[in-house]
């Protein structure tokens, strides 16, 4: 017949980089804090993705207007 499952300690869960048992409530802080950089990053990454965009955007602009002058510089060339 199995076992029935044993109750879990929530004091001495996993065992830590010394081999020393971790409790529960320092992994689930340990998982809290992981969770709150990476949503710092998730935020730091929108940012510096919408910059990047922004920044294509312009260069993109930028050429064209450069473009277009170049364009008339020739129709005045030839207008001459």
């Amino acid at each position: 017949m199995p076992q029935a499952a044993t109750p879990v300690d929530r004091e001495q869960v996993g065992a830590g980089d010394n081999g020393h048992k971790v409790g529960f409530d320092a992994l689930l802080e340990g998982a809290q804090g992981l969770q709150a950089t990476i949503r710092e990053l998730l935020a730091k990454t929108g940012l510096l993705i919408a910059g990047m965009k922004a920044h294509h955007r312009s260069t993109r602009a930028m050429r064209d207007a450069v473009a277009s002058l170049r364009q008339l510089g020739q129709l005045q060339q030839l207008e001459v």
